[in-house]
């Protein structure tokens, strides 16, 4: 995660090159890079939070909270840059950038990663990975077209229909 005030004179692209790099050495499964921001608010089921931070509630969609009664919570998952964690840490969502490596594919095929051209850009790498960049400018998340651009990878590629799935362990792991 990257905040805007610490690295917003910086080149992400270079951090990304870097990360990159580690990626393909370390034989990464999935990594992405996203605004600290973006992320904070893209995950946060808190009303209040979003009132006293003074966050629009116009588009979010409320539903019922689980552990409390009578209380309603925001529902990340009408957000695009919500994420889904599995027991094991593998991370699926959709951010500026990421990267996905051979352990991934058996979540979702290699094939199927490489098929969503809406995107910035969608690369393999020397190594046989992947990198996904959704749009140019990390900090430019909030631009209706970016967070299109989140929506359709996400279904396109199937990252909540697999997230879910693997709660319950329905995936069949090489």
């Amino acid at each position: 995660m990257f905040s805007e005030t610490v690295y917003g004179n910086s080149s992400m692209n270079e951090f990304a090159h870097i990360f990159t790099d580690s990626f393909q050495r370390y034989d990464g499964i999935v990594g992405y890079a996203v605004s600290k921001e973006d992320q904070k608010w893209q995950n946060t089921t808190d009303i209040d939070a979003f009132m006293q931070a003074n966050k629009t509630l116009d588009r979010v969609t409320f539903k019922p909270d689980d552990f409390g009664k009578d209380k309603e919570i925001i529902d990340i998952e009408t957000l695009p840059g919500y994420n889904h964690f599995t027991r094991e840490g593998i991370w699926f969502g959709s951010a500026w950038k990421m990267w996905f490596g051979h352990k991934f594919f058996s979540y979702i095929p290699k094939e199927k990663l490489l098929t969503f051209t809406d995107g910035y850009s969608n690369l393999e790498l020397s190594n046989g990975a992947i990198s996904i960049t959704l749009y140019d400018n990390i900090w430019a998340y909030n631009r209706p077209l970016n967070r299109e651009i989140q929506w359709k990878f996400r279904k396109q590629v199937g990252i909540d229909e697999v997230a879910h799935k693997t709660r319950y362990n329905y995936i069949k792991r090489g």
